[in-house]
């Protein structure tokens, strides 16, 4: 099992990566017999990192200032689903990140990543008895379509970003439910730091988009400076 996040601050963010670590099912990590969320089994191959400028969607050009991807890893499910796991840097949080690589999630995932009574269930399991204060799911906009929620909740030890997303990003499909609510990737967002707000990671959240041009997106990160040699696959 690879762990989510690594700190060696005290304080809120050490207590961040503890509840990482404890929400694994939430965050991607799963254990050597996974099922989904109807129990149903999946074949999931190893974790492996990859360099940052094979990602899927452009996310590391469009983080705020003073937070980069560290580490960004790659884990394939049943042979035609792509999970992707970026660790943000400090250990203050990660993305994880899903796409299917032919076709569209069904409508049981959409109609879960819309339900602010399933966000809130999800994101008070993870807590369970350390948060703060209340969970109060927020919609999410994405080019005008409601695609999720978000929360700030205080841990106890300072406040986190938690965000739940789904989109349509592939090209059009010529399938009989190909209809403009159906979804093609997956995105769940944790983010831990004492000014951490929505409006910070908004540009990530409301313009991700796939690569279609690999080239200009190396061009881009690298002149971003934010393709550090951190995030380049380990031999």
């Amino acid at each position: 099992m690879v762990p989510c996040c690594r700190s060696s601050k005290p304080g809120s963010f050490r207590i961040a990566c503890t509840l990482l670590l404890a929400g694994l099912a939430l965050m991607g990590c799963q254990t050597s017999r996974p099922t989904d969320s109807l129990g149903q089994g999946m074949q999931l191959s190893e974790w492996r990192d990859i360099p940052l400028d094979e990602s899927d969607l452009d996310l590391p050009l469009l983080l705020p200032d003073g937070v980069t991807v560290t580490r960004l890893e790659r884990q394939i499910r049943d042979n035609f689903i792509t999970h992707n796991r970026y660790l943000l840097s400090g250990g203050r949080g990660l993305i994880f990140q899903t796409r299917v690589g032919s076709g569209f999630y069904d409508d049981s995932t959409r109609d879960s990543i819309l339900s602010a009574e399933d966000f809130e269930a999800m994101i008070g399991g993870l807590l369970k008895d350390r948060t703060a204060g209340p969970i109060t799911p927020h919609p999410l906009m994405h080019q005008n379509w409601k695609i999720g929620h978000w929360t700030i909740a205080d841990t106890g030890r300072g406040p986190c970003l938690f965000v739940r997303a789904g989109y349509r990003l592939g090209n059009p499909m010529d399938y009989r439910n190909d209809r403009s609510d159906k979804w093609d990737t997956t995105l769940e967002l944790m983010h831990c730091a004492v000014n951490v707000s929505i409006a910070m990671f908004s540009p990530a959240i409301s313009r991700a988009d796939m690569v279609e041009d690999r080239q200009a997106y190396r061009t881009a990160l690298a002149a971003s400076g934010k393709l550090k040699p951190a995030a380049v696959a380990r031999p």
